[in-house]
């Protein structure tokens, strides 16, 4: 891909990106609800929840008897090369690889053949950019675009 082409991806990627405003919900807000982390409890917009990794208990609930005891435990989980501390489930629907509950993310954990194939497919190309840009704010972040971008087209 041109430079040119790769330099107009970028700053149309990070134009979305300054357009994702994360403001915190107040207790009260009808938008507003209970968010679990692991057995933590916060109350947040839904959006922000979900950027989080969190699960929302719906509008309007609230931190009130501890609804997040039967929570899914949070891990570190590997998407191709990258690595974010989130739930079980929310690891296993995206196809990331659950490292077990209460593990950290440590350098080099979530090993790939190509740096920047996020996919996992042995290759860097569109569709990990497509992936991170999906996932963007909630498991990849300007480091892991900037990352496929200068390794696109590693093919192993």
């Amino acid at each position: 891909m041109p430079m040119r082409r790769i330099g107009l991806l970028l700053a149309a990627i990070m134009a979305v990106v300054a357009q994702i405003a994360v403001t915190p919900a107040v207790a009260g807000d009808s938008a507003a609800g209970a968010c679990c982390h692991g057995d933590t409890c916060q109350v947040t917009s839904f959006d922000v929840c979900f950027i989080t990794g969190g699960v929302y208990q719906g509008d309007g609930t609230t931190c009130d008897g501890n609804p997040c005891d039967d929570v899914n435990p949070l891990g570190a989980c590997c998407v191709g090369a990258s690595c974010q501390v989130i739930e079980f489930d929310l690891c296993t629907s995206i196809g990331g690889d659950w490292q077990g509950e209460d593990t950290d993310c440590i350098d080099g954990q979530c090993q790939s053949s190509c740096p920047g194939d996020v996919t996992g497919d042995n290759m860097t190309n569109v569709d990990d950019i497509l992936e991170v840009i999906n996932n963007f704010g909630f498991l990849f972040d300007v480091d892991d675009l900037l990352l496929v971008i200068a390794n696109f087209g590693c093919v192993v």
